[in-house]
């Protein structure tokens, strides 16, 4: 009788563990088995507002298409990478105190806080994760914008210059007022104004590729534009650009002066040459 009582309460052990063992499982796993870490499962008791988390990223607006801007890195020192697309569908617009603004009013060299999830897409312009609101910082002077007119001036002048290109090169070594970002966002914008593919290179480093033939002096595929003789000024700088498609095919804007006046750059030319 007692060797039956014992065995019964044993069964009944093993029963409780089977019946337990799915509860343990279940509250580590997944729909799909995936293990989820703790800090990221959900607390069923809480709102999906308590849960969420708002990350804030700061930078400075390069161009407003009226319902989409570019963003680059605001820091001197942002790198490259630093390039993002920003929809203005649905996203709450405001100044630094908190007034609403219009999407026109956003305008490009705005120093911009964008409020988002926290995640970056991973897409070239990269893109904000549940953007949910912009704020206008402060305003800044906007240099992207000067030196793509500058390029786009250079650019429809002496037209015959750009039949058949396929590449557009850049050489902004001596642009040193603008970060890498920047230069990045203008890279992005004359391809965008021009159709072609748009890159930063020197001459040297475009002979290195073979794309440029240095005993002819000709870049078949493409053009080289170039800044140089830069000296640069608080309110002022002075250079020279040219468009280069080989030794007997190229135009000169030379002697030019960029000056900043009520928050806008504007640039002249002094004399125009071509070889």
């Amino acid at each position: 009788m007692m060797m039956n009582t014992k065995k019964s309460l044993y069964t009944l052990s093993i029963l409780l563990l089977c019946a337990m063992a799915p509860l343990t499982v279940g509250a580590c796993a997944g729909e799909n088995g995936q293990e989820i870490p703790p800090s990221t499962a959900s607390d069923p008791g809480n709102s999906a507002g308590e849960d969420s988390q708002i990350s804030a990223y700061k930078g400075k607006v390069v161009e407003n298409t009226g319902g989409a801007l570019l963003i680059c890195g605001a820091e001197d020192n942002a790198g490259s990478g630093e390039l993002y697309h920003l929809s203005l569908d649905g996203l709450a617009l405001s100044d630094a105190g908190g007034q609403s603004l219009t999407a026109a009013a956003v305008e490009p060299g705005a120093i911009v806080e964008v409020d988002f999830d926290g995640m970056i897409l991973e897409t070239f312009p990269a893109g904000f994760s549940h953007p949910s609101a912009l704020r206008v910082l402060s305003q800044s002077a906007n240099l992207v914008g000067l030196y793509l007119e500058v390029i786009d001036d250079l650019y429809q002048t002496d037209e015959g210059l750009n039949e058949g290109i396929e590449i557009i090169a850049l050489d902004l070594t001596d642009a040193e007022n603008l970060s890498g970002a920047e230069k990045s966002a203008l890279l992005y914008l004359v391809g965008n104004h021009t159709g072609v593919e748009t890159r930063e290179a020197t001459y040297d480093g475009l002979v290195e590729e073979g794309l440029i033939d240095s005993q002819r002096l000709s870049f078949e595929k493409g053009l080289l534009f170039s800044f140089s003789d830069m000296k640069f000024g608080e309110q002022s700088f002075t250079f020279d650009v040219q468009k280069w498609r080989g030794g007997d095919g190229a135009y000169f804007f030379a002697d030019c002066e960029a000056k900043k006046s009520g928050g806008a750059w504007s640039y002249s030319v002094g004399q125009e040459m071509i070889s």
